[in-house]
């Protein structure tokens, strides 16, 4: 099974005989409804950047790399109904096509993993975790980077230079970074997906 790993940390290099970093600049993401209770209900993802650079450990078995990310959510208009909550998210997924690992630890809560998150979930959300997840080759595997109560008609997760890093895994590793929003009213339930270009690490 291949780790995946992600601290917010910022990482200056120096030195020579090191390879450049490989900075891939992705483009916005927009994703707009308008509610039956009358709201227009926005989610947007800017600033996207995948900066994949030399692994530490220079091993053939390890990607390692940095992501930017902005996810905004936004309420506009007069609705009929007041909203009663709301909330947003911010993560990537990461897909390993080839697995040479074997008994890896889960350190990620499993319940976050799908992001049906309430208001407890959030307040207590680590916006940036230190993650080891088990992932069969072939398949994908959600982290988070933040997540956020709505207190406001907009809210806002903002993410720099995330570190990223994938273990045990032989083959391409690609990465995807997603925002995922939804308020609620007396009436209805409503949430946008928004999913960012997928890019190699």
């Amino acid at each position: 099974m291949f780790a995946a790993t992600m601290t917010a940390v910022l990482m200056a290099t120096a030195g020579t005989g090191v390879a450049q970093a490989e900075r891939v600049l992705l483009p916005d993401v927009a994703q707009f409804s308008d509610t039956v209770d009358g709201w227009r209900f926005t989610l947007t993802m800017t600033e996207l950047r995948v900066d994949a650079v030399p692994n530490l450990a220079t091993s053939q078995f390890t990607r390692e790399g940095f992501v930017t990310a902005k996810a905004t959510a936004t309420i506009e208009g007069e609705g009929d109904l007041s909203v009663n909550s709301g909330y947003l998210v911010l993560g990537v997924q990461l897909g390993c096509q080839t697995d040479v690992s074997e008994g890896l630890e889960l350190g990620f809560d499993p319940d976050l993993d799908t992001f049906d998150l309430n208001e407890n979930d959030i307040v207590d959300f680590n916006i940036f975790p230190e993650i080891g997840t088990k992932l069969k080759a072939g398949t994908i595997t959600v982290v988070g980077l933040g997540a956020k109560s709505m207190k406001s008609k907009t809210a806002t997760i903002a993410v720099r230079d995330a570190h990223v890093e994938v273990s045990e895994c032989a083959g391409p590793v690609t990465i995807r970074m997603f925002a995922s929003a939804r308020i609620s009213t007396d009436s209805s339930d409503d949430s946008l997906n928004a999913y960012g270009a997928a890019s190699a690490l």
